[in-house]
């Protein structure tokens, strides 16, 4: 398997600085990779990201071409990730909001 192991927790703290990385350059394969890390993430580790690792993430995410119609595909779990993170942190969303508005995806109510 390519790292990072979206399983772990390391992998979760990898995945906003290989997003942030990107530059639209890198093989199409390699954003496919590290979307497809991310979606197997919001099953497993996303949810319990700190607020810090998620919206980092979010923030590098754009770079990687093809992440706005991946987060709109997974906009419920995306909402779902930061509507705990928020709730766990007690802070606002308003940063996590622009954050998903960059992907395209508005901050609704998680189902």
């Amino acid at each position: 398997m390519v790292a990072p192991d979206p399983y772990s927790f390391r992998g979760m703290m990898l995945l906003p600085n290989l997003a942030a990385a990107a530059d639209g350059t890198e093989a199409e394969w390699v954003g496919a990779h590290l979307l497809e890390r991310c979606r197997i993430s919001l099953g497993h580790r996303l949810p319990s990201a700190s607020d810090y690792e998620l919206l980092s993430l979010l923030r590098a995410l754009p770079k990687i071409r093809g992440a706005n119609e991946w987060a709109k595909a997974n906009d419920v779990a995306l909402r779902r990730a930061v509507a705990g993170a928020v709730e766990r942190s007690g802070d606002s969303d308003d940063e996590f909001r622009k954050a998903l508005a960059t992907l395209g995806v508005s901050l609704k109510e998680a189902p």
